[in-house]
């Protein structure tokens, strides 16, 4: 899933994880650079163990990615 937040673009990705039961989501910005737009690093939502953050469902992960992208812009991390 694509989205924009303070005129940065993000990418959102879900992926079923069977083996720990229930869905894992990671996201990374794009910029745009001469020969389009290009991909950052994703980064995956982990939990303050280190360990990979799980969700029962596939929209409470994209809904918290979208969070953690929006924060980092919010927050200069990006951009």
């Amino acid at each position: 899933m694509k989205g924009t937040h303070n005129n940065i673009s993000y990418i959102v990705k879900v992926n079923k994880r069977e083996d720990l039961g229930g869905y894992a989501a990671s996201f990374s910005f794009t910029s745009s650079a001469n020969q389009g737009a290009e991909e950052s690093k994703a980064y995956e939502l982990m939990n303050s163990d280190k360990s990979l953050s799980i969700f029962k469902s596939q929209e409470d992960a994209t809904h918290a990615a979208e969070r953690c992208a929006m924060v980092c812009i919010d927050d200069g991390f990006i951009g």
